[in-house]
This record gives structure tokens, sequence and C-alpha cells, in this order.
């Protein structure tokens, strides 16, 4: 049987590197598996290139029925995470401001709970990178739900990690469209 995958980042940058042990996707990967224990996939990756094979080759591998993938944000306020509604595809612009101009790739499953952050911006490189890959893979094997959430670096934890839960109760039991009730 398949299970949800859920993603994090190992540490990364001065901060990151230097200053603590863990990322905030990372405690909160932990947090959820003390819970949860084997009810989902968990996988922590590298903040470099390795990242990306390390990804598509476990997708490939355990074949899950959905991917909540996490990154931690410096800048959010502290109460809320950040469900990120799209991803940019930056490999089809030659254009020296590729960012600007580059194909958008929305999830189908957050654009259905999260419609208000259409105008947010994308994390960084990697984030980006991950949520795509995902949404890419997805797409190719049988369209299951993807979804990548900011934690913010300060804030309380057990409720980022409620918040994280109720996004993944939504990937396990997704709502079904409304019947018509006008037949």
């Amino acid at each position: 049987m398949s299970k949800i995958l859920i993603t994090a980042f190992e540490p990364f940058g001065l901060i990151g590197a230097w200053f603590r042990s863990e990322n905030t996707s990372q405690q909160l990967i932990n947090q959820i598996q003390q819970t949860h224990g084997e009810e989902f996939l968990y996988q922590t990756l590298p903040t470099s290139e390795e990242a990306i094979p390390q990804f598509l080759a476990f997708l490939d591998r355990e074949k899950p029925t959905g991917i909540l993938s996490m990154g931690e944000h410096l800048l959010l306020p502290p109460q809320n995470i950040k469900l990120e509604p799209f991803a940019y595809d930056i490999s089809i612009s030659t254009l020296p401001l590729k960012q600007l101009f580059a194909k958008t790739i929305t999830s189908d499953f957050v654009s259905n709970i999260d419609e208000q952050h259409k105008s947010s911006s994308i994390g960084s490189y990697y984030c980006n990178q991950i949520y795509l890959q995902g949404m890419n893979w997805a797409k190719e094997n049988g369209n299951i739900p993807v979804a990548f959430t900011h934690i913010p670096v300060l804030g309380n934890h057990d409720e980022h990690a409620q918040q994280v839960a109720d996004i993944l109760q939504k990937m396990q039991h997704p709502v079904q469209d409304a019947p018509d009730l006008n037949t």
C-alpha cells in the first residue's frame, strides 16, 4: 500500500548551516513522524544538486499516493505556514530574466484549496525545483495531489505541525465534487 510522501530540507545558508542543526521543515517532518509513524513516507533532502535526483529516484521507487514537500522561510509571519500555489519552470526561457518570463506550473490540488495566495511568490531555487519536479512526476504517474508549504522559522511549531496535518488530511481524503442537485 502506497502512502503520501512528506519531504523536508537539510539546513542551508549561513544561518542554517552554522547556527542551527536542523532546517525548520526538518523539525516538522521529525515531529510528524513521531506522531504519525509509518502512516506516511518521509524524505529529508540536501539543499544541493543531489536533491532532485534523490527525490525523483524515491518517487519512482515508492510511487506515493501524494506529495507534500516543505521548506523553511525566514521572512514568514510566525503564526501560519504558507501553502505555495505554483512553481516556475525556468528551463523554458533563454532570457536573462528567466523567472519573470518563465512558464508557471500550477498544482491542481493546491489551487483547489488555497485560491487566496495566487499572487504570492515562490521560495528559493531548491524549494521551487522540488515542487516543480513533484508536480511533473505526479502528472505522469496518475495525477496525484501535490503541495508545497513553507514553514516559518519562528512561531509555534506545534501549531505549524497541526496546519501540515490538516493539509495531509485533505490529501488523504479529498473532497469530491459536489453532486449536481439539479438532476
